[in-house]
């Protein structure tokens, strides 16, 4: 009867520190995840970017936000030609420090008609992962690629 005491305390010791193993390694994922997520500073931050004319528009970041892992640009446009023009935001792209694409989330993208010399204002979303800065480029698939502004986030 003894032997079976011990034999049973030695599996439950045993089934103890296995568990307690377990519970360390998925702490470890955890937090690796959710370093990057603390790289990115939470909440809306005005910060102060010019103004940059591309592809017949006048584009300006009025303010960021990250909230719920989605890094959100608010912008102003201005359409600067003598007729009207599709601005859709699918024409950004932002890459982190590492030179990654963020994926746009698909329900919160400015996508508008522009009246010649009419502006407007909306939102761009992404998903807020990786590391900063982050850099916002504009590529309407036609032209080059050109650089509009570094988020330091």
């Amino acid at each position: 009867m003894r032997k079976l005491t011990q034999t049973m305390m030695l599996l439950l010791v045993a089934s103890l520190f296995l568990a307690a193993c377990n519970k360390a390694e998925k702490v470890e994922e955890t937090n690796d995840a959710n370093e990057a997520k603390a790289q990115i500073k939470v909440g809306e931050i005005d910060e102060k970017y010019d103004a940059v004319k591309v592809d017949g528009f006048k584009i300006q970041l009025l303010s960021t936000e990250v909230k719920d892992d989605t890094l959100t640009l608010h912008l102003k446009v201005k359409n600067t030609t003598d007729k009207k023009k599709l601005f859709d935001a699918f024409v950004l792209n932002v890459q982190t420090s590492e030179a990654k694409n963020l994926t746009s989330a698909v329900e919160n993208n400015m996508g508008e008609t522009i009246k010649a010399g009419k502006e407007v204002e909306g939102t761009v979303s992404f998903t807020a992962a990786g590391k900063g800065p982050f850099t916002v480029e504009y590529d309407d698939l036609e032209n080059d690629k050109k650089e509009l502004w570094k988020i330091e986030r």
